[in-house]
Order: C-alpha cells, then structure tokens, then sequence
C-alpha cells in the first residue's frame, strides 16, 4: 500500500486535533507558504537603505504623481523621509518619537498629494516636490488625528480637539473658484533667459500651494510659452525649460532666447544737460537721483541718456535703486549695477543701459529712485540728459553732497525710461484649510458641501478605524461596537446608526477596505479572535459580518499592534506571539484558497508598490522589502513545516519502507526530513542536498525573485531550480502515526509538490508498543495489580 500527496492546497490548520486535518495540511509550519499546489519556502527580504538606528517605523505609504510615478514616505522616529531610490531623505523634522501618524493621498486639479496627520500636526506634501511640505494644522479650524479621504472629503477621527467617539468631517473640495484663486499675468524675476524667484502667492498665503503655470515671455527668438507638466517641470514652446515647486512657490525658468526688456515709466524729452560726479562740496551735484512710481512689479533696470562728459572723467559710474524716504532717496539699496569707467567713456551720445543682474520686486503704489554717482571732480564728470520742463508727474529730480544732503533741482526730470522683463505667469494657488479638505468648519444650520461633526457614543468605546464599505456606507470600528454612516447625495441627510454590538478591532491598522468587503480581526472577544469580513450578503441587499479561515488557530497571536494589508490576492497581517512584547509574525491569508501560512518577519505595517511590497520594522528604524530574494537580509531564514499525524485511515499498526519527495531545488540548498512515530521526537532520517544524483540539470526551471508580486528592485530577477526526485529508505517502529518534518538548511529555492509513503505494512490492530505498560490497578483499594 501506498500514500502519496499529490499537491499541497490547505496550508496550516492547527484548530482541529493535528490527525484530522486534511492529508496535505501542515499542523505547524513557519516560513513555507502553500502556493501552486506545492509547499514552497518563503522568499526572504531586503533591506531598504541603510539599517536605522533602535526605534520603529511609525508610519510606511505610497504616494503617487500626476504621472503615476510612486513615492514612498515613512515616519522613522523623530521624522517624515521619503525614498528617492538610493536614501532616505528628511522631510519633516521634530516630531513625537514612537507616535503614529496616519497617510492618504488626494489627487484634486491642484496636483496629487499626500496628506499626513498626527500628534504633532497635520500636513500637506506635494508628490512632485517631496522634500517640502505645508503645515496646516489649525485648531478651529481642522484637528489632528487619523485620516481617510474620500469623494474630495477628508474624514478624521481619533482627534485631538474632540472627544475619540467623535468622526469630523471636512467641507467637499469643489475644485473651483470656491477654494482656488487665480493670479494673472504676474512678471516673473530674472533677465537675459533666466528668470529665478518665488511666485507672490506665497507672501499672501502661506499655507497655500500653487498649480496650473501658464508662463509667456517675447524673446529674441520669438514668443516663448510654457507648459505645466504637473511634475513639478516646465516645458517651453522653443526648448526653453524651468521647475516649480508647488509648495514653496519657488520657480526656476530658461527661456530659448534673451527675453525682450519693455518699458514701464518714462520720461524722453532731453534739452539740458545735468550733471553728477562733481565734487563733494556745497552746491555741487556729487550725487544724482530721479523719483518714479513703477506700474510693474518686476524692475529690471534704467535706460538713461548719455550726454558729452565733462572733461575725462576716472571713476566707474553706479546706478542704484533705493526706495522713497521722506521725499528724498533712503540709504538703504534695493539693486545696483555698476558700469566701469572705461565702457562708459566709451559709449557714444545717446541712451544707454543699466541693468541689475535680476528683476526687483517693486510695489506699484511706492515711490522709489535711481541715483546716480562716480568718484569725480568738478573737472571731470558725466552729464545726463534731463527737460528742463520736468515733462514725468510722479518724479522730481535731487542732488546730494555731504554738506547740503539732498536738494532738489526745479522743474526738471531726467530723461529714464525704467524697463522690465515682459515675462509674466497665469496661476492658481488654494488653501485647502479655507473651503478644502483640511477645513472642518460648519455654521448652524449647516450647509451642504461644508464640514461636519458626528458624535459614535453608545458603548464609550474610541472609534479606531473608519472604512468604506461594498455599499459605499463608512463603517466606523470600534474597540467593541461598530457604527456606520450614510451620507445622502446632496450631502444633506447624514445616518448614523449603531451596525453591531461585540464587534471591534484593537489597532487603526487592524482592518482594511478590500474588493471583497472590510478585512478586519475581530477582537471583542479577547479570549477568541476571529479573521472577519463585512461583505454583501447572498441577496445583495445588506452586508453582513462572515468569519474566515475558521480552521487557523488566530488566538494564538497578539493583535494589539496588529497591521493588516492586501497584496496580490492575499491578506497580510502583522502580529506577534503571545507573550511577546513586539509584532514577529505575519500571517499569509489566501481567502480564495482558504489557506494560512506563517512568516517570522517582523513588521508593524505595509506598503507595496505594484509587484513588492515594504515593512517597517518594529525594533528599528529600517524598511525591509518582503518574499524578495532567497536569504533574510544574508542569512538563512528559520523554517520549518510540520505534516499532519497520518495514519493513512487505518487504526492498524503500520511500517513504511521508503519516502519519497518531489520538487525543485537550488543547487545549493538542502532540506533535512524529520520523521516522529507516535509523539516519540523528531528523528532525522535523510537530507534532500540540490547537489544529489537524483536531481535533473538537465531540465533547469527559471524562478522569479519575487514569491509574491511581479516587479524586482536590484538583483537578479530570476535564477534557475532543479527537479529533484528523492526516495529516502526507513527503518521504521511499528506505529500507529507518523508525522513528517521539512528543514530547509540552506540560501537557495526550495519547493515540496509531492510525498509519497512508500510500501505500506499493515499489522495487528493494537496500540503501539511504547504505551504497552502494566498499569497497577487496584480494585478495592489495597491489592494491586488485579
């Protein structure tokens, strides 16, 4: 007779008696995962950067651009850092230790973003300019707890400003002129072809953020147009590039060609000349300056009018910018351009330039001057052409020595003609705390589309976690009840109504919105926590709680740290043994296979990213990828998988001659099989080695790096096993059951399709030999052995 398990599709059940399970189940096993119909040893993880210091990972999630290109944020200790593919880089600094905060992403017309909530605030970063953020925690005006955002609402809970039995609800974010503003035809800073500077937004609102850059410039080589790519990149209509940081407001742009310099004020009648550089003495003209009122924000500089010099003169000319003080220039300079002597005397009659290395922020209702001045004599000086009419009614025309201080000249003006750079952007900016989703505020009676207040009280016990259902209604869970809430679709009627009693979750991270209903572990009943799911009835009329995976044994694990997460067609949850004091198990859930398998990682949450997924780590501040690879972090992984207690459906005692097993291996991997009869210990009995005859080179089978998932980060993506078909002869007990033991010693794949009991002897129907013992038996209390 003999016994073979031809495939391996039940994984772990260890809630019923170990020989009644079903003949290819595992009783206990650790790191091989029932995949394929075949028992495969887990894939090992990677670390992500370098190893961090002793702490824990707070927080781990995925942002996406407007591109879909993904960003990975974690809370490390004491900070917000994101991956930029080779490090970790700070992004928010100062937080509380040990605290954890609560993501979710929110794409809106303004750009994509992840929003990041916790104890010490509530923050705002665009994925397109990660290393920037905004903080926009006001109290009275949004709170800081746990977040969801769904339908341009954000919902928080767990708050610092209310009570933890109350949801607050943000206003709906219209994504119009409600909450947005646009800014037309702003000048941009900078000359020649590079405009640097902040957009003014910024000096309005500073919790506010910018998008939709519309950039146009007349340039040497035509006009120039930008578009917004959305990626925080520039992109202009003749090659021209720039960058925006949506955040901050700060620009960086490179036009094609030179931009044209247009004038704004002017005054161009010249009949006299004026003159500057004289010597510093009373009534001498040893500094000149003209008055103005620009009627654009970007000064780029002056043109004046050069007349014949008098004399040589020596010294090089400056031209600066210094605003209005009492009606006569101030000393403090704005800008300054100096020109040298030697390119001044050089200049014919006529206008000439002066131009500051970038555009001046100017205020259009401020006065403002130029002055003039040279080291010179009164021998030796330049001339400047002027109207003796004056001819420019926002001027006047001072001079300056040090024994009158500034005087002003009658009547005249000088001929100038201020210019600037004809650059200029049409933006919009927002404060989502103003009409958006971080704006909770509402009136009484309250309006449509504004914040709102939900009060959960019954029980007293916190809401822990609020999710969306198959029926779109928001199922607040609790640590022992759960609520639910209906919104109608004006967002005037709001019902809220206890769902269920003896229903609750321990951890915020303990349940998930999945395809199938909200995945959770139900903790109500400390004693038997049970794997749940709130899914659509059979009617589809209703959803219903219905309990998974009755055959695992869940109350064997702690769940007060609990994380759970889907990832290609599994449920992932993190949790620890009873008796430990941090998460170092995660249990792999297959709920259309109906299996479990055990992992030894340690994981306090995840984070994938298409094919891979990410841990954090509870003891420090290290991300790990996970079933990446075939060691853990270069060592061999624990392992273990425990076979059911056969005794092939017979109660005969029974001896098996040869065990035979199927599958691939790595060339340097080895599995070691236990066998123990009767619950007398495990023995060894023989090693499959990748090296032995009975594996086929010649019929190599390409693996992927990846157990789970698609994608591969480093490494190599695949790597080739071995069919292997090793027959194991035993010298066996008479036994009653027998159970099989898999020890994969070393780093390499290593998978188990088929064993095989090989020639069954069957004998008397007797107990085994080992609990044959004489009892003394006494039948009335003073003789034995009767």
């Amino acid at each position: 007779m003999d016994s073979k398990i031809r495939q391996f599709t039940s994984g772990i059940h260890n809630l019923s008696p170990a020989d009644v399970i079903p003949a290819d189940a595992s009783q206990d096993s650790l790191n091989w995962i029932t995949q394929d119909g075949k028992e495969i040893l887990s894939y090992g993880r990677n670390l992500l950067g370098a190893e961090g210091l002793t702490g824990r990972i707070d927080g781990l999630h995925y942002g996406y651009k407007t591109n879909g290109e993904k960003v990975l944020f974690r809370k490390a200790g004491t900070k917000i850092q994101y991956w930029t593919g080779t490090t970790w880089t700070d992004v928010i600094t100062g937080l509380t230790a040990d605290s954890d905060y609560s993501f979710a992403n929110y794409s809106s017309l303004a750009g994509a973003f992840v929003i990041i909530s916790g104890t010490d605030g509530l923050y705002k970063i665009n994925t397109a300019n990660p290393t920037t953020y905004l903080s926009l925690y006001v109290k009275g005006t949004n709170d800081k707890g746990k977040i969801l955002i769904d339908k341009g609402r954000m919902f928080m809970w767990d708050c610092s400003d209310v009570t933890k039995t109350s949801l607050r609800l943000s206003w709906i974010d219209a994504q119009d002129s409600t909450n947005y503003t646009t800014i037309t035809g702003e000048l941009l800073e900078g000359s020649g072809t590079t405009y640097v500077g902040t957009l003014d937004f910024k000096a309005l609102v500073a919790i506010a953020n910018c998008f939709a850059l519309e950039i146009t410039a007349n340039t040497s080589g035509g006009t120039e147009t930008f578009k917004d790519n959305r990626d925080g990149t520039l992109t202009g209509s003749l090659g021209g590039t720039g960058t925006i940081n949506y955040i901050t407001g700060a620009y960086s742009i490179t036009f094609n060609s030179a931009v044209t310099l247009l004038v704004d004020q002017q005054q161009t009648t010249q009949d006299m000349p004026v003159a500057f550089g004289e010597a510093n003495a009373t009534t001498k003209y040893y500094i000149l300056a003209q008055k103005f009122r620009p009627s654009k924000t970007a000064l780029g500089g002056v043109r004046l009018y050069k007349l014949a010099s008098t004399g040589t003169p020596a010294g090089n000319i400056t031209i600066d910018l210094v605003q209005d003080s009492g009606g006569s220039p101030s000393s403090t300079v704005l800008a300054s351009v100096t020109i040298p002597v030697a390119t001044y005397n050089a200049l014919p009659v006529g206008e000439f330039e002066a131009l500051f290395s970038s555009a001046i922020t100017v205020g259009i209702t401020t006065d403002y001057w130029f002055r003039a001045s040279t080291a010179g004599d009164n021998a030796n000086h330049p001339n400047l052409g002027a109207n003796s009419a004056g001819g420019y009614a926002s001027g006047s025309v001072k001079y300056f020595n040090a024994t009158d201080g500034w005087q002003a000249i009658a009547t005249i003006d000088l001929y100038f003609k201020t210019i600037y750079g004809n650059a200029s952007v049409t933006y919009q900016y927002e404060d989502s705390n103003s009409k958006g989703i971080t704006d909770f505020s509402f009136a009484i009676p309250r309006v449509e589309g504004t914040g709102n207040l939900i009060t959960q009280d019954i029980g007293g016990d916190k809401i822990v976690n609020v999710l969306i259902g198959q029926d779109g209604k928001y199922y607040s869970l609790k640590e022992n009840s759960a609520y639910y809430l209906s919104i109608s679709d004006d967002d005037k009627t709001f019902t809220n109504l206890v769902y269920r009693r003896e229903m609750g979750i321990p951890f915020f991270r303990s349940a998930i919105s999945s395809l199938k209903g909200i995945v959770f572990i139900n903790t109500s009943n400390e004693e038997k926590p049970t794997l749940t799911i709130l899914q659509r009835n059979a009617l589809g009329n209703d959803v219903e709680p219905v309990e998974l995976l009755s055959h695992f044994k869940f109350s064997d694990y702690d769940y007060s740290d609990c994380s759970i997460d889907t990832f290609d067609g599994y449920i992932l949850i993190a949790c620890k043994l009873k008796g430990n004091t941090t998460n170092d198990r995660i249990l792999l859930c297959n709920l259309s296979d109906k299996t479990v398998d055990v992992l030894n990682f340690k994981a306090r949450m995840f984070a994938k990213d298409g094919g891979n997924i990410y841990i954090g780590h509870p003891l420090t501040m290290s991300t790990y990828q996970i079933f990446n690879g075939f060691d853990d972090d270069g060592i061999a992984l624990d392992n273990y998988w425990t076979s059911k207690d056969e005794n092939f459906n017979t109660d005969l005692l029974k001896k098996v001659r040869r065990l035979r097993f199927e599958g691939l291996i790595d060339p340097d991997q080895a599995i070691e099989i236990y066998v123990n009869y009767d619950n007398a210990g495990f023995e060894l009995v023989g090693i499959i080695v990748g090296s032995g005859s009975y594996v086929d080179y010649s019929s190599p089978q390409t693996i992927g790096s990846n157990l789970i998932g698609g994608s591969q980060i480093g490494g190599d993506e695949f790597t080739e096993a071995y069919p292997y078909l090793c027959e194991i002869k035993i010298k066996t007990p008479k036994f009653n059951k027998r159970t099989v033991k898999l020890i994969a010693k070393g780093i390499g794949y290593a998978d188990v399709k088929m064993i095989t009991d090989w020639d069954i002897l069957t004998f008397e129907q007797r107990i085994p030999s080992k609990f044959r013992n004489k009892q003394n038996v006494s039948l009335n209390g003073t003789l034995t052995n009767q």
